[in-house]
């Protein structure tokens, strides 16, 4: 199997399974947005 197909299914299984658990529990929209803030600013600050 090539990578390509490989990330194809791995996103189209992973992505819908993230919005479902988020619509199911509210509560954990705002952490999940404080760690992909985070995990944004530790991306940025990698030296290459």
């Amino acid at each position: 199997m090539s990578q390509v197909i490989a990330i194809e299914r791995a996103t189209s299984h992973s992505v819908p399974k993230t919005y479902e658990t988020l619509a199911k529990h509210p509560h954990i929209q705002q952490p999940a947005r404080e760690v992909k803030k985070a995990k944004e600013e530790v991306i940025k600050n990698i030296d290459h």
